[in-house]
């Protein structure tokens, strides 16, 4: 019986259930796929994280931006 590649699989079924996912294909491709689900869990975490260390940095980044260009646009600088 021929499967999809392992792309394909994990496009389709990343979320679906262990149990599933061994009914339906051979042993060595479930476990690339959990493993894709493994990075793709710790990505979404980290970039969590990261995200929101820089969102405030850009905040604050934006904030001092616009003063700086709104002191500038008082002295008649562009």
């Amino acid at each position: 019986m021929s499967y999809p590649n392992a792309i394909e699989i994990c496009r389709a079924e990343l979320f679906t259930k262990e149990v599933e996912l061994r009914e339906r294909y051979p042993g060595q491709m479930v476990e690339k796929v959990l493993r894709v689900r493994e990075m793709y869990n710790w990505f979404i975490e980290r970039a969590a994280t990261a995200y929101g260390k820089l969102n405030r940095v850009d905040l604050e980044d934006d904030r001092q931006y616009r003063s700086t260009k709104s002191s500038f646009s008082l002295h008649g600088y562009r």
